[in-house]
């Protein structure tokens, strides 16, 4: 889902709680992805949507997936061309964007109204040819036990140096060598 509207409604009414979206406006290039947050019929003054945010920089950016969390966080994935401005990639797997004409990018948002505070991490991925990223899914254990929550993202990749992760002792922990 992306927009060329360099107009949503990110911002809320002087009728609804202030929560402050994390892009409240148009990255500037040839789309912008967003995320918008609906709540049930509510009496009014309130509105039906919660939260609103544009996902999206200088360049061409797409989302193609969302997941959320049992806490309502967030986890959203898509891909963006060339970017002219830059994609916020606070705690990035990859922080630099690996080539066109696309990379994929995985983005987790507490939306929670504070803006850039939103953002837990942002990462780039893709190597130097056309990579996108599709879709999401999240594998959270229940307790008694810690929820560390897996990510699985699946998507597209026509570049022969897309990023795998090697473990300490050198190996690729991938199932498929990029070779």
């Amino acid at each position: 889902m992306d927009t060329q509207s360099n107009n949503l409604a990110t911002v809320p009414t002087a009728a609804q709680t202030p929560l402050a979206p994390f892009q409240p406006t148009y990255g500037g290039g040839i789309s912008d992805g967003f995320l918008a947050i609906f709540q049930p019929v509510v009496t009014p003054p309130a509105l039906h949507v919660k939260y609103c945010t544009y996902l999206g920089i200088n360049a061409q950016a797409t989302v193609t997936g969302v997941a959320v969390d049992v806490a309502g966080n967030a986890y959203i994935v898509g891909y963006t061309s060339n970017p002219l401005g830059t994609l916020s990639t606070t705690n990035g797997f990859q922080t630099t964007y690996g080539g066109d004409p696309f990379d994929g990018f995985v983005m987790k948002l507490f939306p929670t109204g504070n803006g850039p505070g939103d953002l837990a991490y942002g990462t780039f991925l893709g190597g130097s040819g056309s990579d996108q990223a599709l879709a999401i899914a999240l594998d959270e254990q229940l307790p008694p036990l810690p929820p560390p929550l897996t990510v699985y993202v699946t998507g597209t990749s026509q570049s022969a140096n897309f990023p795998v992760t090697v473990t300490a002792s050198g190996t690729i922990g991938a199932y498929q060598r990029p070779d």
